[in-house]
């Protein structure tokens, strides 16, 4: 009798662990579909003007085409990059500016250089750090990529500057223009034509548009053209 109920209590034991797997199984089933439903119809209610959706991607659902870019797709990009590399937008509160992002191996304001000078980013699957604005962006470095004196990394180009570059402990690396004179904005692209003397340098706000000298020291006036007695530091004058 004890032996009968030992093989009843294991055959209900042996039912309810199949049921459970199976109920298991079938919830996890009815997840995957509706976790694929939900990517579907996330696109069916996205429309990409320019562009597919692509329901896997983390910062963006349209995938634009060369030419496009914006959330939907719905942004003409201009900017002619031959063919090994593709315009991309650069926008904030302060600027919109398109560039070319360049396939690996090409740089150059239109890709149409080869990457073939000095500085060497030796890290292993290391992180580049760009500066703009006060924001710091991060990207991918290829091993052994090298960069010449304007390119920071493909797609950022000082086109009237050096690029400046600080590795940093960690391995990581921050690069900013400076810009030569007359020329300011992120990437040295907008022409400031105020003439400073002295070593003053021309800087332009960017809401209004109006112009002013940035004197060094000893330096005053609109243009830094009066020499004065204290040592003061810069001094911004209209």
């Amino acid at each position: 009798m004890l032996f009968l109920k030992f093989n009843t209590y294991i055959v209900f034991l042996t039912y309810f662990i199949v049921h459970a797997r199976t109920m298991s199984l079938q919830t996890s089933g009815h997840r995957i579909r509706s976790k694929r439903q939900i990517e579907t119809n996330f696109c069916q209610a996205i429309l990409c003007n320019h562009g597919v959706c692509d329901p896997k991607a983390i910062m963006s659902t349209c995938k634009c085409n060369n030419g496009w870019t914006g959330l939907f797709c719905n942004e003409r990009c201009r900017k002619k990059c031959g063919s090994h590399g593709k315009c991309s937008l650069f926008a904030n509160m302060r600027e919109r500016r398109e560039f070319c992002k360049c396939d690996n191996g090409f740089s150059g304001e239109y890709c149409d250089k080869t990457v073939d000078a000095v500085n060497v980013l030796s890290q292993q699957e290391s992180m580049s750090f760009r500066q703009i604005s006060g924001v710091v962006y991060r990207q991918h470095t290829e091993n052994n990529t090298v960069y010449d004196d304007k390119v920071c990394f493909p797609g950022f180009v000082c086109s009237h500057g050096i690029c400046r570059k600080k590795h940093n402990n960690e391995g990581s690396l921050t690069v900013h223009c400076q810009c030569d004179q007359d020329w300011i904005g992120t990437f040295c692209h907008v022409r400031c034509s105020r003439k400073c003397k002295n070593g003053g340098r021309c800087y332009k706000e960017r809401l209004d548009g109006n112009e002013f000298c940035i004197c060094p020291f000893n330096y005053r006036g609109r243009f830094c053209e009066i020499r004065k007695t204290d040592s003061r530091a810069f001094r911004i004058v209209g």
